[in-house]
């Protein structure tokens, strides 16, 4: 696998990100491209049109999209490379402190919007939904397909809408965008979590560093918002209720986080002890509750037709795929309803109607 290695600016650069691009590791036959006085999305799409019309490149290359305000190990290519992934990540976090966020999100069940990493892993290879374009690994094949289903001359990775989504066409980020019609077209997106890219804000913020910053009510304020919009999106389903269960459990570690600062100013406020103690006790019930609803709407799915509900003995069953029509539908409940009708015993009127 021949690789381009891609270096775009961001709104900031650093000359620690510059110097560590070059000095990771290559092979034979990989090149190097550095942009970083123009916008970022825009040389991102000059390398890509780069990789899509050269023919050195074959379907089975790639292209490693850096940024240059992060910080990248210098075996970042020899780890990713080495998976032979259609698309592979290291892990990075969003370049703000408040909140400290995760810039690789969850796959859920598969539906925007993903809810990022609350405690990201740091080994392991993992299927997730969205990242940015700051460290990913990309082959040339997945480009391809991506923009086969874009018009004539639109970059796979531009800025664009997404209306089967969401319904308008306003426009996405083009990670965002990407990621989901790369995924829509049978590509997977991995995460190696043991492979870590440092982004710079005031410090060059990592797993380190976010240990000691994250704001776990600032976090569940941010994944609240995401819930809503799922819940907007397609009501409440299992997905939502385990949305729901990570807010909570980042609304408890700040409470945990608030119980612990506390201690130092106990026996002296006992109130503030028993304040938050009765909340942390209040907070695990919540959990308990929550987990009890995610069994429940597991073992009982949501009726999307009439056929997911349960017949009696007398009853013809509602023998319907999912995948079928709607006109097939219709008429198998009509032939259904039919048949129930006819099954039904005669029974007098009594001269009434």
């Amino acid at each position: 696998m021949k690789v381009l290695l891609a270096l775009a600016s961001h709104e900031v650069q650093h000359v620690g990100s510059l110097r560590s691009f070059y000095q990771i590791h290559i092979q034979d036959g990989d090149e190097r491209a550095d942009e970083w006085k123009t916008r970022g999305d825009v040389a991102r799409e000059k390398f890509v049109g780069h990789l899509l019309k050269n023919d050195a490149y074959g379907p089975d290359d790639a292209i490693l999209l850096l940024d240059a305000d992060q910080r990248h190990p210098v075996d970042l290519l020899d780890k990713l490379r080495a998976h032979d992934l259609d698309m592979v990540c290291a892990h990075y976090y969003r370049r703000e402190t408040k909140p400290v966020q995760s810039l690789c999100y969850e796959l859920g069940d598969g539906r925007f919007p993903f809810m990022p990493f609350l405690d990201p892993p740091t080994e392991g290879l993992h299927e997730i939904a969205v990242t940015g374009f700051g460290c990913v690994l990309i082959k040339k094949k997945v480009l391809q397909a991506v923009a086969a289903t874009l018009p004539p001359g639109m970059s796979p990775i531009a800025i664009g809408p997404l209306p089967e989504v969401v319904g308008d066409y306003g426009n996405w980020g083009p990670d965002y965008r990407f990621f989901y019609l790369a995924r829509k077209a049978g590509f997977k997106l991995w995460l190696d979590a043991s492979v870590e890219s440092l982004h710079g804000v005031t410090l060059w913020l990592g797993h380190k560093s976010a240990r000691k910053l994250i704001d776990y009510e600032g976090w569940a304020n941010a994944a609240h918002d995401l819930l809503e919009q799922r819940l907007e999106l397609y009501g409440v389903t299992p997905e939502a209720f385990k949305q729901r269960k990570r807010v909570l459990e980042a609304r408890q570690r700040h409470l945990v986080a608030e119980f612990e600062e506390a201690k130092s100013a106990w026996p002296n406020d006992d109130g503030k002890r028993d304040e938050l103690s009765g909340a942390l006790y209040i907070m695990t019930g919540r959990l308990k509750e929550m987990d009890a609803w995610i069994e429940m709407s597991e073992k009982y799915p949501r009726v999307e037709h009439p056929g997911q509900l349960p017949t009696t003995d007398n009853t013809p069953a509602q023998d319907i795929l999912d995948g079928e029509s709607a006109t097939q539908r219709s008429n198998a409940y009509r032939e259904n309803a039919i048949d129930l009708v006819q099954e039904l015993p005669n029974v007098p009127s009594n001269g009434r109607h």
